[in-house]
C-alpha cells in the first residue's frame, strides 16, 4: 500500500521521482528488495536511516552498485554487493545499466573476502590504517579469537605501540588458515554489461576483471568512474571493456580502463 511504502522511507514526504524524471533510490530498492527504503547500506543507522535489513530482507536476489560510492556520497552494503545471483544494477548519474555473470559463484563472498570484510570492520572501528596497541584485546575479541592469542599477536603486530591494518589483516588471514600466497593470488572474472539507453541504442559489452593484491592506483593507473564503481565490489582490480553487440560493437578495439 501507499502507506507501507511511505513508512519504508526515511522521510514520508520524499518523492519517488527525482529531477528530470529519474526514479529515486526508494523506487530502485522497492523493485530490488520489495521495500522502499532510502539507503543502500546494510541495516539501520542512527535508528532513523533505513537500509537493507538482513533479518527482514535476507540476501537480495539482485545486487546493486553505485557510481556515488566512488565519491563516497553513498555506502553500498555487503548484501547488495553479494546477491543471490550474479546480476547487479549499476546506478550512474544519468541512467541504469545491468552487470551480470554467467557463473553463479561470481556473486558469492569467498571465505577470504568474508574474513577481510570482518577484519576491516573490526579494525576501522578504532582507526583508519593504524591504531594504538592498547586496542589489541578488542581487535582479537572482535575477530572471535581467544585471549590466549594475545602474546603471539603482540609480537607479530605491535611496532612502536602501533598496529598497522595491513599487518593485522595478513596475520588474521593466517589465523584462519589462509596463507600469504593464497591471499595474493590473482582472480579473473568474465562479466557482461548491458546498456539499454537509446540513443545511442542498446549495447552489450564484455567486462574482464583481474583482481590482485596490488591497488592499480598505487601502480600509477588512473581509474575512471566505471572502473572505480567495480572496484567498490572487486577491490584492487583492473578492468577491460570490449564491445560485443549493439551500439559501438562495430569497433573491435578493446578499451583498456
Amino acid at each position: 500500500t501507499i502507506e507501507t511504502v511511505q513508512q519504508d522511507m526515511d522521510e514520508v514526504s520524499n518523492s519517488m521521482i527525482g529531477r528530470f524524471g529519474h526514479c529515486n533510490q526508494e523506487v530502485v530498492n522497492l523493485m530490488l528488495i520489495g521495500e522502499a527504503v532510502t539507503n543502500v547500506f546494510d541495516g539501520t543507522q542512527c535508528e532513523c536511516l533505513k537500509g537493507v535489513e538482513p533479518d527482514r530482507v535476507g540476501t537480495p536476489k539482485i545486487g546493486y552498485l553505485s557510481e556515488l560510492e566512488v565519491s563516497r556520497h553513498v555506502e553500498v552494503g555487503t548484501l547488495y554487493k553479494h546477491p543471490e545471483v550474479p546480476i547487479w544494477v549499476l546506478g550512474s548519474q544519468t541512467h541504469y545499466t545491468v552487470l551480470f555473470s554467467l557463473k553463479e559463484g561470481d556473486a558469492k563472498l569467498s571465505e577470504q573476502a568474508e574474513i577481510e570484510k570482518k577484519a576491516e570492520r573490526v579494525f576501522f572501528a578504532f582507526g583508519e590504517g593504524l591504531t594504538p596497541a592498547t586496542n589489541l584485546p578488542q581487535l582479537l575479541s572482535g575477530m572471535g579469537l581467544p585471549a590466549s592469542k594475545q602474546a603471539e599477536a603482540q609480537q607479530a603486530l605491535v611496532q612502536e605501540e602501533i598496529i598497522i591494518y595491513q599487518d593485522f589483516k595478513a596475520w588474521i588471514l593466517r589465523q584462519f588458515g589462509i596463507s600469504d600466497s593464497d591471499a595474493q593470488a590473482s582472480v579473473q572474472l568474465d562479466l557482461y554489461l548491458y546498456d539499454g539507453q537509446d540513443p545511442p541504442g542498446p549495447s552489450l559489452k564484455s567486462v574482464y576483471i583481474e583482481q590482485s593484491d596490488i591497488d592499480p592506483q598505487l601502480a600509477g593507473v588512473d581509474l575512471d568512474t566505471f572502473s572505480g564503481t567495480l572496484n567498490t565490489r572487486w577491490p584492487r582490480s583492473s578492468v577491460t571493456v570490449s564491445p560485443v553487440a549493439g551500439a559501438g560493437s562495430e569497433s573491435s578495439t578493446k578499451q583498456k580502463l
